[in-house]
């Protein structure tokens, strides 16, 4: 999960980016809805509800 963290950080990726990204390489984030991508369709969600 921490490489996943670095790599979004370094490449500057979106949070709709890291929403809908496939997370199947890692190994610990091998489920179809990981921590990274809840937290980041979470804030999506609130995005859009405050808009």
């Amino acid at each position: 999960m921490f490489n996943m963290m670095a790599v979004a950080l370094n490449h500057q990726v979106t949070l709709e980016d890291l929403a809908f990204s496939d997370m199947m390489f890692e190994p610990h984030a091998n489920t179809p809805l990981n921590f990274l991508s809840d937290v980041a369709l979470r804030a999506l969600d609130e995005n859009e509800a405050r808009s």
